[in-house]
């Protein structure tokens, strides 16, 4: 692992990183050093992120893009975004630890078989008469509000998945190349920070899901550092989902493989939602439609704020 800024420049020569500023980032109550890489506004991110992704088994640092919220220096604004006092000064290691042990397919299985209390007989029916109207709208035809509820009087846990879920396979069914491929085109655009420090962390660990336990995601705020970092580790190993970008609210990944049935998308999605609703409320877009989405996409973007 490279620990020096001489051996980091030295992997700088003739790049476009090449004139970057450097900084050794000591983090208080953290064991090891974050090099970081400046990065200018008017940069391509995503060149500047496969630049050091492609050097990885060199550096045996995981790069990843972070923005300064903090204002002052840029070293200075970079470092606060590491801040152990989010993770209760816990260390890094006991969060992998317990990461590794996690049943993600248990917290997943627990959440699906859930009914918040939000669900009440006039909250139901507002969802089948919208999520009804959606699928008419994008497919000309819709099962019968009868169908639906009479499916949905069957099923005991969440309701927004137990609708989505049999308004999928309906479309599936009766639409099945317009189920596939009837995706918005533009929600799942990447975050572009302006006015504010940009860096290229590198961590001191080779494994992308092992960043969530050195930056902390908003997401954790319900589910834990823990568990949110095992769910990415889950996704890398299942579509080589890898983090790019780490914005405090805001994660975006690239997938090197994607979902290879619709189901199978219909699940991501219900796990992306699960784990982060912003994501999918804020452009208001259904569940079935992300499950179309990332049958297409191998950028994800993920999202939940205050």
């Amino acid at each position: 692992m490279i620990n020096s800024l001489e051996e980091l420049r030295s992997f700088l020569v003739d790049t476009i990183l090449e004139k970057s500023r450097l900084a050794v980032l000591e983090i208080s109550g953290l064991d090891s050093e974050i090099l970081a890489i400046s990065i200018a506004p008017e940069s391509n991110l995503l060149e500047c992120w496969q630049l050091m992704r492609e050097k990885l088994a060199l550096t045996q640092r995981w790069p990843v893009i972070v923005c300064g919220w903090d204002g002052g220096n840029w070293i200075n604004s970079i470092s606060f975004e590491f801040s152990r006092h989010v993770f209760n000064n816990e260390s890094t290691q006991s969060l992998i630890n317990r990461a590794e042990q996690l049943d993600v397919e248990a917290f997943f299985h627990q959440q699906a078989n859930t009914r918040d209390e939000w669900w009440t007989p006039i909250t139901i029916n507002q969802t089948i008469k919208s999520e009804l109207e959606l699928t008419r709208n994008q497919f000309g035809a819709a099962p019968s509000q009868q169908q639906l509820q009479s499916y949905l009087d069957s099923q005991r846990g969440d309701p927004q998945l137990a609708i989505e879920s049999y308004l999928f396979n309906w479309e599936l069914q009766y639409f099945p190349q317009q189920a596939i491929s009837s995706v918005p085109n533009d929600y799942w655009d990447w975050y572009q920070p302006e006015n504010q420090f940009l860096a290229l962390a590198l961590l001191p660990t080779q494994e992308s899901w092992q960043t969530l336990v050195y930056l902390h995601w908003y997401a954790a705020e319900t589910i834990g550092s823990d568990l949110a970092a095992a769910i990415l580790k889950s996704w890398q190993s299942r579509y080589g989902a890898e983090i790019v970008a780490h914005y405090g609210t805001m994660l975006q990944l690239l997938s090197q493989k994607r979902p290879i049935q619709p189901q199978l998308a219909f699940q991501l999605a219900w796990q992306q939602y699960t784990i982060a609703p912003c994501t999918l409320a804020l452009p208001g877009v259904s569940l079935r439609d992300h499950a179309r989405a990332l049958l297409h996409q191998s950028k994800w973007f993920l999202h939940e704020r205050p």
